[in-house]
């Protein structure tokens, strides 16, 4: 079985390998940073450290209008080698035992922002499974492009 956290994006659900989320807080943590680069919606304090919060809207393709304002919803706090980033989402669902049989590939063209490793069917319908590494590879792309700033 793999455990799936569930969480809601607008109108989309996705989901995110649990062993990944290090911990779920209040998105009221959340500060936004003024000309911060597209991709990172502000940061936040976790245990001390100063973690980025990358935009959902980049990671799953929802459009920007169908999403709670800024400190609304909850934060993601993801592992990312010996640190953190974290990613900001309007809700947490559930966390799923899932067998890994019901994990689908992605059809073609279905990936707006290829960011999807798979889809799971649920009674609920359909749920995007965001790959974990393409997101570790957004998470640097949107820091670095905050450095050159």
């Amino acid at each position: 079985m793999e455990r799936l956290l569930v969480a809601r994006v607008g109108p989309e659900r996705i989901a995110i390998p649990a062993m990944e989320v290090m911990e779920v807080i209040e998105a009221s943590s959340l500060t936004l940073i003024p000309l911060a680069p597209e991709g990172l919606r502000g940061q936040c304090l976790w245990r001390d450290l100063l973690v980025p919060v990358l935009d959902p809207y980049l990671l799953t393709g929802v459009p920007r209008s169908q999403a709670a304002g800024a400190n609304a919803g909850v934060v993601l706090v993801i592992r990312r080698g010996s640190g953190a980033f974290a990613i900001w989402v309007d809700d947490v669902e559930q966390v799923l035992d899932v067998d890994p049989t019901s994990i689908r590939e992605v059809p073609p063209g279905l990936d707006r922002a290829a960011r999807l490793s798979k889809l799971l069917r649920t009674t609920d319908g359909l749920v995007a499974v965001l790959d974990v590494g393409v997101l570790h590879a957004a998470a640097d792309a949107t820091l670095q492009e905050g450095a050159r700033r």
